[in-house]
């Protein structure tokens, strides 16, 4: 969804993390984004955090997850969160 966003809407989009959760989808994803995506990998702690405070918002679009702590990590850095309405973030 944030890909598809991204490119519809033409804002920048980096997204930071292994892609264990879309493993299958990621060359497609790479592929689809035609370099206007920027898919970081892992980054460090010390990384993280700039992503999270440089940032205009942060999605969380799990639809079956627990809360997690993104959202929060996100939020402590002062960045909104745009939430899927679904998982527990809709329980929240």
């Amino acid at each position: 969804m944030a890909v598809d966003a991204a490119l519809k809407a033409g804002f920048k989009l980096k997204i930071a993390g292994s892609p264990a959760g879309y493993y299958f989808e990621h060359d497609k994803l790479v592929n689809k984004a035609e370099g206007k995506v920027e898919f970081l990998g892992q980054v460090s702690d010390e990384e993280l955090v700039k992503l999270y405070k440089r940032a205009k918002g942060f999605f969380a679009l799990s639809k079956d997850e627990d809360f997690g702590i993104t959202p929060v990590e996100s939020m402590l850095c002062g960045t909104p969160v745009i939430a899927f309405n679904g998982g527990d973030i809709r329980k929240q």
